[in-house]
């Protein structure tokens, strides 16, 4: 009843599911053991199409093999770079903590030098007043009278006292 199928369609037909197969939208065996009157009952045919099944399938398991290796490699590039962020991070991290420890020390010593300053200038102040303090006693001791310095009038002018 079913007419031959002819060489061509048959060949036509193969390679719409090689090309199915090669999508994934067909598993390679069921493209193998197609039901379809199209596919090709002859030996010729059938021989021709397991070879290219077979070729078709160590393609497939190369890709597939090349595909994985691929996918490693990735993600052994993409975990290698974010260990190096993490690190680089780290350093960043470590390296601003030192910045603030070096800027804390820095202000902790200058409050300390400007407290010794401070300290200094005080005692040198009270020094040169009670140097000034021994100084007048002694000079405006017994026998030794130096005159006193002329008053300053309004405006800050030497006025002349009108006593």
């Amino acid at each position: 009843d079913a007419a031959p199928v002819p060489v061509e369609a048959a060949r036509k037909l193969q390679k719409q599911e090689d090309r199915m197969v090669m999508r994934g939208e067909l598993s390679p065996l069921r493209g193998a053991m197609s039901d379809s009157p199209l596919a090709g009952g002859g030996a010729f045919v059938g021989s021709v199409r397991d070879a290219d099944i077979l070729n078709l399938k160590r393609k497939l398991v190369a890709a597939e093999k090349a595909r994985k290796e691929a996918e490693q490699r990735v993600v052994q590039e993409v975990r290698a770079a974010q260990a190096q962020v993490a690190a680089i991070t780290r350093q960043a991290a470590a390296a601003g903590k030192a910045h603030a420890d070096a800027l804390r020390d820095a202000q902790l010593e200058a409050e300390s030098q400007i407290s010794r300053v401070k300290q200094d200038a005080s005692n040198a102040i009270t020094a040169l007043m009670q140097e000034n303090t021994r100084l007048k006693s002694v000079w405006n001791g017994p026998g030794i009278q130096f005159p006193m310095p002329p008053v300053l009038g309004p405006g800050g002018r030497r006025g002349t006292s009108v006593d």
